[in-house]
């Protein structure tokens, strides 16, 4: 079965210029449009909305709604562990070698973008929280967990959320202005998502995002986020990037409060019986 992609590229010789803007930024940005709207396509390609519904009929679509729900279903079958699984033999050619060298190139632009006034809003907004919220559905609950784990410890009262639906609203409704919310979401954003950063934004709450890319900041309305790249698309992706950012800011609150989680940690390995 041709993939949208394919087709786009197969259908290049017959696109006008401005159409070719929409084909560009789609290839370009194809997880993070799954979601956008008619319009919000066409504002960030810089075309009109006319011209996206004309690129979805050049290539066969009776509209961009068609053409949106093609790259919807499509998403969810490669995002299969099997359709991922069937990757890797492609990948593994080049071995360890491929691998190490993105995530060196990766790496290099992660710590290029990384923004040391954001890290030190993040860990001071999170030392004066009441209660930290922690949201990442599915597999953004690596980041939940990591810093679960060690905010607990440092003596922060946490609550993780890896739930959807009604279970994750039940949970955030307990939020205050005196609290803070830390949000990831990879690659696609979900429905729960929007809604977090919506009830964060309309309560005066406090908020952060760890993602992907810019286009899913934009497009939750979260002006403070991160930008932690996977490497490579695989079934066995890491969260190594997540990891670290995680540790910038563990750190740099350590840094703004020494004493108060050296206290912390004392009481932690008192009440564990590690002291």
């Amino acid at each position: 079965m041709c993939d949208i992609k394919e087709k786009i590229a197969a259908g290049t010789g017959n696109f006008s210029k401005r159409e070719m803007k929409v084909a560009e930024y789609i290839v370009e940005n194809y997880q993070q449009i799954l979601y956008m709207s008619g319009s919000e396509l066409a504002k960030a390609a810089g075309v009109s909305d006319a011209t996206v519904v004309r690129f979805a009929k050049t290539l066969g679509y009776s509209g961009f709604s068609q053409f949106r729900n093609d790259m919807k279903n499509e998403a969810r079958r490669k995002r299969s562990p099997y359709s991922f699984l069937k990757k890797m033999p492609e990948i593994s050619k080049s071995g360890y070698e491929r691998f190490l060298s993105a995530l060196s190139e990766d790496m290099a632009l992660f710590g290029d973008e990384i923004d040391a006034d954001k890290i030190d809003y993040v860990a001071e907004c999170l030392l004066k929280a009441e209660t930290v919220y922690l949201v990442g559905i599915g597999s953004d609950g690596v980041m939940v967990k990591y810093m679960s784990d060690y905010l607990t410890t440092m003596g922060k009262k946490c609550i993780a959320i890896y739930d959807e639906g009604i279970s994750l609203r039940q949970k955030i409704l307990t939020a205050s202005s005196k609290d803070f919310i830390l949000l990831a979401s990879f690659p696609t954003v979900q429905p729960d998502e929007y809604w977090t950063a919506s009830f964060a934004m309309e309560n005066g709450i406090g908020a952060a995002l760890i993602t992907d890319s810019e286009l899913t900041a934009a497009a939750l309305g979260m002006p403070c986020f991160f930008k932690a790249k996977v490497p490579m698309e695989s079934f066995f992706n890491s969260s190594v990037f997540v990891m670290i950012l995680c540790d910038m800011i563990l750190m740099k609150m350590y840094d703004l409060d020494e004493s108060g989680i050296a206290a912390a940690l004392k009481r932690y390995d008192e009440v564990t019986g590690n002291a």
